[in-house]
């Protein structure tokens, strides 16, 4: 049957509706009477196939098979629409209005209302309105695509205007050379610059490096898995806020460990990876990701049970993060909860490595036959990150109070 048919058929249906509306309300003459007699033929009556003798016991089942089987849908694409005449109806004539099954329930069908509930999404093509359905999975994919993507704007708007204000300071630099003025420029005391000088900071977060240097830390690392999964008992079931969670390791070892519900913060461009490492290792259903200061969180339906962070740096306060973690204590902990870590020292060892004073201070006495002497200041102020052998200690190690 070609498409031409189909739509005399389904107007005959209406004809042939209609007069049984007519019959049926004039013996009962209520509409409620007719509202149940309609439920009950569309019960008992099968649908047979357009093509074919196979009878279904709903429209619905038949035209899944109609498109299946016969590849024929109702739903016209937008081409074959433009190739239909407006003048020109090859369905007119008197033969057309037959139906070919007199009782076939398809003719008492509602093909308004089932296509206004196939048809969820719509789309303008050339002028021509059609209808567009896609999976629900596919529906969720691209919106977190979407979201991804606006962050990433919003974080490139962000540098941009960083960049606009940058090229501001050193235009008034120059004027202030100029001019001979030697005081502050206006922009300089703007109250945005702790703003700044945070993106700053969590710039340098943005890079894979540091965090791989991180996660090679096997030391640091299998401490904060020992803490967490050996502790399980006190995870199970809680909420955990994870504050500066980087590629969100704490996160998934808390979810690993039974936690409930894990919120991961952090304001560095790595956040959208951690997005797609927690999806990869199926935890999405339990961590939740926010990109952004713990400061700037909205305040949560719920107080969290336990606060993890990795805030402990290079002599122990390099990160900067602790006043982020009491910050998050005072507003998102609940009364009697966990942090982790909660306590610490800080101690100094006295430490004699000769091969260690050459490579980095005697190797300015001779540099391809060159003495860069001048550079040795310098170098002896930096501090540098080691592994110290236990033979090179001098003393004993002293807590700092």
């Amino acid at each position: 049957m070609n498409t031409s048919a189909l739509v005399n058929n389904c107007e005959s249906s209406e004809s042939g509706a209609m007069e049984g509306v007519e019959d049926v309300d004039s013996d009962s003459g209520s509409d409620n009477d007719w509202e149940g007699i309609e439920e009950e033929v569309s019960l008992s009556f099968q649908t047979l196939c357009l093509f074919c003798p196979e009878v279904f016991n709903s429209a619905e089942l038949m035209f899944e098979h109609c498109q299946t089987q016969h590849m024929f849908d109702l739903k016209l694409s937008p081409s074959v629409v433009c190739e239909i005449s407006k003048t020109s109806c090859p369905w007119l004539s008197d033969d057309y209005m037959k139906p070919y099954n007199t009782s076939d329930s398809l003719l008492t069908f509602d093909f308004e209302n089932y296509i206004e509930e196939k048809m969820k999404e719509r789309m303008d093509i050339d002028g021509i309105e059609c209808t567009v359905t896609i999976p629900q999975a596919r529906l969720d994919t691209l919106l977190q695509e979407l979201h991804d993507k606006s962050m990433k704007l919003k974080i490139a708007c962000e540098r941009i205007d960083k960049m606009k204000l940058a090229a501001k300071t050193v235009l008034l630099c120059n004027n202030q050379m100029c001019s001979g003025v030697n005081n502050r420029s206006s922009y300089q005391e703007d109250k945005s610059s702790n703003y700044e000088d945070d993106n700053y900071y969590f710039s340098t977060y943005d890079h894979f490096a540091i965090h791989h240097e991180m996660l090679q830390d096997k030391i640091r690392t299998l401490a904060y898995q020992d803490a967490i999964i050996n502790n399980s008992e006190v995870f199970r079931n809680k909420r955990v806020l994870d504050v500066g969670c980087g590629t969100s390791i704490l996160s998934m070892f808390a979810a690993k460990a039974g936690a409930s519900f894990v919120m991961g913060v952090d304001k560095s461009d790595v956040i959208f990876q951690a997005m797609d490492i927690v999806r990869e290792n199926n935890y999405d259903q339990v961590i939740d990701l926010f990109k952004g200061r713990v400061e700037d969180m909205p305040d949560p339906e719920q107080k969290m049970d336990i606060i993890v962070s990795e805030w402990m740096g290079y002599f122990l306060l390099f990160e900067g993060m602790l006043d982020s973690v009491i910050y998050a204590r005072e507003k998102f902990l609940v009364p009697g909860g966990h942090i982790f870590p909660d306590r610490c020292t800080l101690s100094l060892l006295a430490v004699c490595d000769i091969e260690k004073y050459k490579e980095y201070v005697d190797f300015w006495d001779n540099v391809y036959g060159f003495k860069m002497t001048a550079m040795k200041k310098d170098v002896i102020k930096e501090a540098n990150v080691e592994t110290v052998k236990p033979e090179t200690a001098c003393c004993k190690p002293v807590v700092v109070k």
